[in-house]
């Protein structure tokens, strides 16, 4: 089986079959905090829409950082501005739900690589971590947060993206960083 064959399969049994990469980073992500939202109070078209509308948000904003070069403030200051426009767009989502989704998305878009998402790891040296319990857990010893990752603020959140880059080494990037740690402790 050559690489690519063995490459488009299990993006297929880990995303689905999409026509669009980008879109199926977004929904897998969307997958990993959603159990979070109370859908209880939406009806399922006003629900869908504000989705997909999102969904859509995020690819189109995101996209941004696949055609030019960001300074980390720059990037920092643009990863808020997207979280703002996200809640303007689903006003009960909170920001940990907000970020969690948006990390994800990079961080997916970035698994995938450039065959897939031209020109992704332009700006991934800055791409933030996604928050959560396992991060919160493993990076800042907080098992019992006494508010869940899913409801914190931004300015909590982005607190804990500063610890996390000042204690890495500087060589190296967060997003790489978390990573080889997640997949070390799920080979545990």
């Amino acid at each position: 089986m050559d690489d690519r064959l063995r490459t488009e399969t299990l993006l297929i049994f880990f995303f689905g079959k999409y026509n669009d990469y980008k879109i199926a980073g977004v929904n897998r992500a969307y997958r990993d905090f959603s159990r979070t939202i109370r859908t209880k109070e939406y009806n399922e078209f006003e629900y869908k829409n504000l989705k997909t509308k999102t969904s859509n948000i995020i690819v189109q904003e995101l996209s941004q950082l696949l055609i030019r070069e960001f300074s980390k403030e720059e990037f920092d200051d643009f990863h808020k501005q997207v979280c703002k426009k996200i809640k303007k767009n689903w006003t009960k989502l909170y920001d940990g739900q907000i970020q969690k989704w948006v990390n994800m998305t990079l961080k997916y878009w970035l698994l995938m690589g450039k065959e897939y998402i031209g020109n992704i790891e332009l700006n991934s040296k800055w791409f933030h971590i996604p928050i959560d319990s396992l991060v919160l857990a493993e990076f800042f010893n907080e098992k019992y947060p006494k508010i869940p990752w899913s409801r914190i603020d931004y300015d909590t959140y982005f607190e804990y993206q500063v610890r996390f880059r000042e204690e890495i080494p500087p060589n190296e990037i967060p997003i790489i960083n978390e990573t080889k740690a997640f997949n070390k402790m799920q080979s545990k």
